[in-house]
């Protein structure tokens, strides 16, 4: 009885932490390799097969989930190479993504042994086509882990409220749209020079030019009262609210889903001064397709057929674009730096999928 308890609770948050293009919401060391997708295959091919005759809508989920999970795995395949066991296809000696202990060898065969577990269970799906969406859904989790992951059609995101010092930063971490795509904003990004993690989200200074940027990922916050679930018509999210020890100031985000995008909302309360957006963009995968940015009213990213518009609601000032230096485990990054006019205790923006 307790293990088939495990399988109901064990399906339910493997569900929720999966994202929309398949891979698992960043957190820890593992997130960033491909075994993990191959452990999703494994895994939700039991569950489809022991909720078969228990739950046909369990078991149909969890079948998409496998597929979900073998299309983010079929990614990452170096054109006329070896299997990568990074969520990249940069050559082996790049490194990106890798820990200085992990090997090519062990961890490009736990993949492939855990995907042929699943096809030895009866997985014999294709995987999931591009465009496939999300039913709407929020998965809060508190102690211990103290993260927030919505998913709406192509959107998934996820808030790391605590995350481990030495693979990502604090915030929204994970941004995805879909299946089949490389363009998402996936792991946090680190500073090949400065060193710390860079997420999409905010960073403040005191003076418009001069002064050293503050950046909200790289802080320590204690969350107030939790994460609180966003409960609104036609759209999914979260709200939240910390505090970092010794500021009289504190952090709030508001992250909603609706069909029109991922509405963002950031603030320090208390704190007026002049707000800037980072933006950490996949510039490489290691494809043979890079990353172009365009610049104008809003941002755009574009790689290849994908294309992201990210939308500010307030004046920019500048933005300034670094197109190197910068890597993740999906690879080799870039950063657009966008100053917003006039000193405020916030910012709003908008992510959406153009195509």
């Amino acid at each position: 009885a307790k293990m088939e308890r495990l399988m109901e609770t064990g399906l339910e948050r493997s569900l929720a932490v999966q994202l929309s293009d398949g891979s698992v919401a960043s957190a820890h060391r593992s997130s960033g390799l491909t075994w993990t997708a191959g452990v999703e295959c494994a895994f939700f091919t039991h569950a489809a097969r022991f909720f078969q005759s228990r739950d046909a809508d369990k078991s149909a989920a969890a079948r998409e989930a496998a597929r979900r999970a073998l299309s983010s795995l079929a990614r990452w395949q170096r054109e006329g190479g070896y299997y990568s066991p990074a969520e990249n296809c940069l050559p082996p000696g790049y490194r990106v993504g890798f820990e200085r202990y992990s090997t090519e060898a062990n961890h490009g065969i736990l993949p492939m042994a855990a995907l042929a577990v699943a096809i030895m269970n009866g997985f014999d799906d294709e995987p999931l086509p591009s465009g496939s969406d999300r039913a709407p859904l929020v998965r809060i989790e508190h102690d211990p882990t103290y993260r927030a992951i919505a998913h709406r059609g192509p959107y998934s995101v996820h808030f790391n409220a605590l995350p481990s010092p030495q693979y990502d930063g604090f915030g929204i971490v994970d941004l995805t749209f879909g299946p089949n795509r490389f363009l998402h904003f996936m792991s946090s990004v680190t500073s090949l020079t400065g060193g710390g993690f860079i997420n999409l989200g905010l960073a403040y200074k005191e003076h418009q030019v001069e002064g050293e940027l503050t950046l909200v990922a790289r802080k320590n916050y204690t969350l107030l009262d939790g994460f609180k679930r966003l409960d609104e018509p036609g759209c999914v999210g979260f709200s939240l609210e910390g505090r970092c020890k010794g500021e009289a100031h504190t952090y709030a985000a508001s992250v909603s889903i609706d069909q029109d995008g991922v509405q963002i909302e950031e603030a320090t309360p208390g704190l007026v001064n002049f707000k800037t957006l980072l933006l950490p963009y996949l510039r490489d995968p290691g494809t043979g397709t890079t990353t172009k940015v365009n610049v104008g009213e809003t941002i755009r990213l574009i790689h290849g057929s994908e294309e992201i518009e990210i939308a500010p609601e307030q004046s920019v000032y500048r933005v300034i674009h670094l197109p190197y230096g910068y890597e993740n485990r999906r690879g080799l990054c870039g950063l657009l730096r966008i100053d917003f006019e006039e000193a405020r205790e916030g910012i709003s923006y908008q992510v959406h999928v153009v195509r």
